[in-house]
């Protein structure tokens, strides 16, 4: 069946993600993460280990990652990414992820755009002052966490001031 399912949101089609796409994002989260903690693992003098292998620094290199590749992609990568159906598939249930000439909405690029450049690195640069437990963490943690926070609350609102507003937001 070649019939196309269209979005609710906006007139996209909606992509089928095979089983290929799926690994390529799995397999692309754990390369970064694993990069990360080995680098990092590499600058610890002999039984600093333990200051690494965190919940909290998995939690904060898995969003540095996300941050640095996957929405670094949606914003200068969309239309060459290796993602692209992926990225495509979100934008199908969020307008402002959508492929309009090849841009998304302006709001989110440049929300995204400092989310990928910012963000990321600070989420792995906090992980490795955490690990090296060197006093300017806490500061960065202050920055960062006000950027998250910031971003977060960008987001949820975002839509309600926006000409689609909150039902023109959700796919269903």
């Amino acid at each position: 069946d070649n019939t196309q399912i269209m979005s609710t949101v906006h007139p996209f089609p909606v992509p089928q993600l095979l089983w290929i796409d799926w690994l390529v994002v799995a397999s692309g989260l754990g390369v970064g993460v694993g990069a990360c903690f080995e680098l990092i693992l590499l600058t610890l003098p002999k039984g600093r280990a333990n200051n690494l292998f965190t919940l909290q620094n998995f939690w904060l290199i898995l969003s540095g990652v996300i941050h640095s590749w996957i929405e670094l992609s949606f914003v200068f990568f969309r239309s060459e990414s290796i993602l692209k159906r992926a990225m495509d598939l979100y934008a199908s249930a969020d307008y402002r992820y959508g492929n309009y000439n090849g841009m998304m909405e302006s709001g989110t690029t440049a929300m995204e755009a400092i989310t990928a450049l910012l963000d990321g690195p600070l989420c792995v640069l906090v992980v490795f002052a955490a690990a090296h437990n060197l006093s300017w963490r806490h500061p960065l943690q202050l920055v960062l966490c006000t950027m998250q926070l910031y971003g977060l609350l960008w987001f949820t609102l975002q839509p309600l001031f926006s000409e689609e507003g909150l039902a023109g937001h959700f796919a269903s």
